[in-house]
């Protein structure tokens, strides 16, 4: 029909038809409204990364199922059930190789901060944790790490990408929160065990409960700090053993980095440290007054320590880069002078072949990565 002729008629067809093309709008419009609260419901983490980091996302990503079937071993270990995130995190791919999803604060928290920056956290300390793990994957493919002062998981996230398990501590609800988030979104659910609590020597003097104070927002939120139960507790920890947590499983790696913890976690694994396993080597903050504050013995623990057969070494570097990183070995004849008053970040290699015999393999391969360490991290762009 040509409408130039015939106008009135082509108006008389349309409005004919104008409640059709209404009608037809509206059931769009609403099976639009529909699908968004779909969306909503269905949290899908890919939506989540920010867009500049989209091309670095892991493809495990792709298809998030929470997992929630792993029966507890203790009643301190966390299920990981995630079903929405939380506004106060975001979600970060890392820059390593392979990547994984970390959940960090959204704000006001420096390892989160340096994640969001970086993508990495630590150079330093990765770069020797890879390197640990990579030593020895010729005697050992899946090995065990102890996380303790886990925070938001970074390490044993770290490690389980690299098919390792983890046993990780940490007494703040709001870090494991994160980690629990980062657990499901890497379906490391068979890989990572998380444990909610503090950690001490287990003698009777060792107290049963340990408080968190209140963090004070935008100030290093996931650095929480435990110290003796007050009234003033934002959140109250059950005080468990290393002994209690690991049992009779083999550990390869132990990061331990409690705030003060340290010598008291280190004394609860005697019968570990001092048995035919002990772990093959360590990341220790040593910090003897914060440990002496919580009770502990850091002249014990060195005794502890050197009597096991470990070599110590003086971590150096940048905190965040890494750049700098050296290992300096601590000469035996100082150890017992140094450690008990010095702050130290330690590496502990223990001597035997099963781990890092001074003239083996795996010592030689530690080495040779270290020594051939530069730094990787660069400032994302926004």
């Amino acid at each position: 029909m040509n409408c130039s002729f015939k106008k009135r008629e082509c108006n008389t067809k349309f409005y004919k038809y104008t409640p059709v093309i209404i009608l037809v709008f509206c059931v769009l419009c609403i099976f639009a409204i529909l699908n968004a609260n779909t969306q909503l419901n269905d949290f899908q983490p890919e939506s989540d990364i920010p867009p500049k980091y989209e091309h670095n996302a892991n493809t495990q990503l792709n298809d998030f199922q929470p997992e929630s079937d792993i029966p507890p071993k203790h009643e301190h270990q966390q299920h990981t059930m995630v079903t929405q995130l939380s506004p106060e995190f975001q979600i970060i791919v890392s820059e390593t190789s392979p990547h994984f999803a970390v959940s960090v604060y959204a704000e006001g928290d420096i390892v989160s901060n340096n994640i969001k920056k970086y993508g990495y956290w630590d150079g330093a300390l990765t770069e020797i944790v890879e390197a640990i793990l990579d030593s020895r994957k010729d005697l050992v493919d899946k090995q065990t790490i102890v996380d303790f002062g886990a925070n938001v998981g970074w390490f044993s996230l770290l490690a389980a990408s690299k098919g390792h398990h983890s046993i990780a501590i940490e007494p703040m609800e709001s870090n494991r929160k994160a980690f629990n988030q980062s657990i499901a979104l890497n379906h490391f659910n068979g890989m990572i065990e998380l444990h909610a609590g503090a950690l001490g020597d287990g003698t009777p003097a060792s107290p049963k409960e340990l408080c968190i104070g209140s963090r004070v927002k935008g100030y290093n939120v996931g650095n929480g700090q435990t110290k003796s139960v007050t009234s003033e507790c934002a959140e109250v920890v059950p005080v468990l053993t290393l002994t209690s947590i690991v049992g009779k499983r083999k550990v390869d790696f132990m990061k331990a980095d409690c705030e003060g913890c340290e010598a008291n976690a280190i004394m609860g694994m005697t019968s570990i440290i001092t048995g035919s396993s002990p772990p093959c080597s360590m990341s220790i903050e040593w910090r003897p007054g914060s440990m002496k504050e919580l009770g502990g013995d850091p002249q014990s623990a060195t005794e502890l320590l050197l009597k096991a057969n470990y070599m110590f070494f003086h971590q150096h570097g940048n905190l965040v880069t890494g750049e700098g990183l050296v290992l300096k070995e601590f000469p035996s004849s100082e150890i017992r002078d140094k450690l008990p008053t010095g702050s130290f970040d330690l590496i502990l290699l223990h001597d035997s072949k099963e781990c890092f015999a001074r003239d083996g393999t795996e010592f030689k391969a530690f080495f040779n990565r270290i020594s051939a360490f530069k730094p990787k991290l660069k400032m994302r762009k926004c």
